[in-house]
């Protein structure tokens, strides 16, 4: 199966590992941290995809997808920050573009992620639902959301 979008991906992430640039690092517009949050997102469950894809042991893949999450925690956090600094327009602009991202996943990461999921559900619930968490985890760049939907984690990462 061709998968164009993990090609463009790849070399945008060669790229900017090569120039020492994360998309978080690089956003200072509301237009940019909204698309760098996408990006994230997208690398994170394509990151779970490739971690899925052979279907390894529970017991060896979750210490993997605890760590992809805390790291990606931390950029959308970094992100969360810049956009709370912005005015509401701001802040609005950044929300449309993660909410658009969220609702366009390319139909074959999607199906890939949902397929691994539905795999590891019925091994380890737990698991499943650590894995659900990537689903949810641009809510981490938005506060608000944040602190309504997982009031202890937006305690854990100081965010008030």
């Amino acid at each position: 199966m061709k998968r164009p979008w993990l090609k463009m991906t790849l070399t945008v992430l060669i790229i900017s590992a090569l120039l020492g640039l994360s998309p978080a690092a690089r956003a200072e517009t509301p237009d940019e941290m909204g698309k760098a949050v996408t990006t994230l997102y997208l690398e994170a469950l394509q990151k779970v995809v490739a971690l899925l894809k052979d279907r390894p042991a529970p017991a060896d893949l979750q210490p993997k997808l605890e760590q992809l999450k805390e790291d990606t925690i931390k950029k959308m956090v970094e992100l969360g920050r810049k956009r709370a600094a912005l005015d509401p327009a701001g802040k609005q602009a950044v929300d449309k573009i993660i909410e658009n991202s969220v609702k366009t996943l390319p139909p074959e990461l999607f199906q890939a992620f949902s397929e691994g999921n539905a795999h590891y559900f019925k091994l380890d619930k737990n698991l499943s639902k650590l894995i659900m968490d990537f689903h949810l985890i641009p809510q981490y760049a938005i506060f608000e959301v944040l602190k309504q939907n997982a009031p202890q984690e937006a305690e854990r990462l100081g965010i008030k």
